[in-house]
């Protein structure tokens, strides 16, 4: 005689993991503009920018002790949308992570931006990181239907370079 057994349902195997052995975190993450964004943005040109930038966000206080990356977000219209600081480096360079820039600037609904770093030398001259940076967030910029619209180096004897200036965002 033959016996036939029926298979158990995966149910019944699998019993003992009815809850999941993993549980991943949900990020949430809310943008909420504050009454002074959104105020337009008229820079005459980059030296312009620079004073605002030395005024603000990295002081004479600070300039020669570490650099510092900020990216100026905008719209479409040309209003800001923030001020983001993208790293607090060390003596002589500054690393940030593109991912919290693009984050930061499809969250907040832009898609024009401005990077601006300091060289504690006194010394505005872009380095090679410095240009293979500027190229990257370039094109992940273009890759997004971003633009990023210059990429200033100001250091605290009045220096500064901009890239646009120089014609290497075109």
């Amino acid at each position: 005689m033959r016996t036939t057994k029926t298979p158990l349902p995966v149910y019944d195997i699998f019993k003992d993991f009815a809850e999941p052995v993993y549980s991943i975190g949900q990020l949430t993450v809310h943008y909420t503009p504050t009454a002074a964004m959104g105020t337009p943005v008229t820079f005459a040109s980059a030296n312009d920018l620079m004073k605002l930038i030395k005024k603000q966000y990295i002081t004479p206080e600070v300039i020669y002790v570490k650099e510092y990356m900020y990216a100026i977000l905008f719209n479409n219209r040309n209003k800001v949308c923030a001020v983001l600081k993208l790293s607090d480096g060390g003596r002589s360079a500054t690393v940030f992570d593109m991912g919290h820039l693009f984050a930061a600037a499809l969250l907040s609904n832009c898609d024009r931006m401005i990077l601006v770093h300091n060289h504690t030398s006194g010394c505005a001259k872009p380095s090679r990181i410095d240009n293979y940076m500027t190229k990257q967030v370039k094109q992940a910029a273009q890759m997004l239907d971003m633009e990023l619209v210059d990429h200033l180096i100001i250091t605290g004897n009045g220096d500064f370079y901009s890239y646009m200036e120089d014609g290497r965002l075109t």
